[in-house]
């Protein structure tokens, strides 16, 4: 029989994760947080959560599937290919 990892499902009661969901906000003090260093423009997220520990990422993807909207991940956003870029 084959190995399988099976993940747990972490316990999230109670987990939140720090972000801004005001579209004037995301407009005027995130808008480096539509484009990398493709320099190509995305759009304007509905959303930016800053996760600081695994439980919080998970929160958040969490929170996001259940609304079933898109999800871009970010780290430095020092890419050259758009990656970070979001897409609606």
């Amino acid at each position: 029989m084959a190995n399988r990892l099976t993940p747990e499902q972490p316990d999230l009661e109670g987990v939140t994760c720090p972000k801004v969901d005001d579209a004037r906000m995301i407009r005027e003090s995130y808008s480096q947080y539509t484009t990398d260093e493709s320099r190509l423009q995305g759009t304007f997220p509905q959303r930016i959560y800053f996760p600081r520990t695994t439980l919080e990422v998970c929160s958040a993807v969490a929170e996001i599937a259940g609304r079933e909207e898109n999800v871009t991940i970010s780290g430095a956003r020092t890419g050259n290919v758009g990656g970070a870029a979001p897409q609606n």
